[in-house]
């Protein structure tokens, strides 16, 4: 791991731990390849993306080679992976991959919305970048229902995913829709608002 940057601290100790998980748990333990991930994450953070990515890509080669399709942890990896890329500005292999990983999140995970929500949500981002306006607002949609599931239908990431299909469907022309979901998406916005005034007062009568 000689060569990745050393520029920050975060790198160098998430270097550090891989190291020692390698040596105990051996290359493709499930344990090592989360460190992996981490020095990946690290490297991010420092501004490092492009090695970030390589990193990355070395641990989705590797699970893959191990497990496969159907395993959560190959799944996640890829979707950090398409993360990666989507930031470098790589839309077409960020959306190839995104697009697997819909299908693997269909065919493996399908009852669980939690699993479906980011491959859902991801995807829908990088075709918004792409200007692919109608199937992102198709998946926005998507999202905003499965964000209701798990999250709520008030919590933010349900009222940002809100915000990604009212976007789109202005890009569409669809204004008077994307009004409709608007004014869905600002009543959200209130209750969201008045319940976290009602948990800050609850904890501080607590």
């Amino acid at each position: 791991m000689g060569h990745l940057s050393r520029s920050s601290g975060g790198v160098r100790d998430a270097e550090q731990v891989y190291e020692q998980t390698r040596s105990l748990q051996g290359d493709t333990h499930p344990d090592t390849l989360d460190s992996l991930s981490e020095v990946a994450r690290q490297l991010r953070l420092a501004g490092d993306l492009i090695g970030a990515e390589a990193v990355q890509a070395r641990v989705v080669n590797l699970r893959t080679e191990v497990w496969g399709e159907g395993d959560y942890g190959t799944f996640r990896a890829k979707h950090l992976l398409a993360g990666y890329m989507s930031e470098l500005g790589e839309l077409d292999n960020a959306k190839r991959i995104q697009e697997e990983l819909l299908e693997e999140a269909t065919r493996y995970f399908t009852n669980d919305p939690e699993v479906m929500f980011p491959a859902t949500l991801n995807l829908a981002n990088t075709l918004y970048a792409r200007a692919e306006f109608a199937r992102a607002a198709d998946l926005y949609e998507r999202s905003t229902e499965l964000s209701g599931k798990i999250h709520g239908p008030n919590d933010q990431m349900t009222i940002d995913a809100m915000g990604g299909w009212i976007l789109s469907l202005r890009q569409l022309g669809r204004g008077n829709e994307a009004e409709t979901i608007e004014k869905q998406r600002r009543m959200r916005e209130r209750k969201r608002i008045a319940q976290d005034l009602r948990t800050r007062l609850q904890r501080k009568r607590g």
